[in-house]
């Protein structure tokens, strides 16, 4: 999966568990997505998005000092437009209503790493590649 311009999809991963977030690097590596950095809780978020500038933004709902859309809407508020894909253990229906009412996706870890780099492909715009 690339970008139309041929460049892997750019991702920041905003997830509390270390192990989680190097097993998606490492999975979605596959699938041309860059996993840019892994960040582990709702402060300094913002910032790492910012500075970072992905493509998509990859982010737990429950962090340990915060929650995923409390994240969306300081990134919101700080002017960023970036693509965000809520990914989260638990199924929680308000989540998902607020994330639908926002333009995000939301993907249970339960449906699988493939759940979601379909919705990060979608997310970015991606193509997939034709040399494969």
């Amino acid at each position: 999966m690339t970008q139309g311009d041929g460049r892997a999809v750019r991702v920041v991963l905003v997830d509390d568990d270390a192990r989680f977030g190097e097993l998606v690097s490492s999975v979605v590596a596959d699938d041309d997505i860059d996993v840019v950095t892994v960040h582990h809780r709702a402060a300094g978020a913002v910032d790492v998005v910012i500075r970072e500038a992905p493509d998509v933004v990859v982010l737990d709902v429950v962090l340990p000092d915060g929650d995923g859309l409390e994240v969306v809407d300081a990134l919101r508020s700080a002017g960023s437009t970036v693509p965000v894909v809520l990914f989260s253990s638990l199924f929680d229906r308000r989540v998902a209503g607020t994330a639908a009412a926002l333009g995000l996706r939301y993907v249970e870890k339960a449906d699988g790493v493939d759940a979601l780099v379909e919705a990060v492909r979608a997310a970015a715009g991606a193509v997939e590649p034709t040399d494969r």
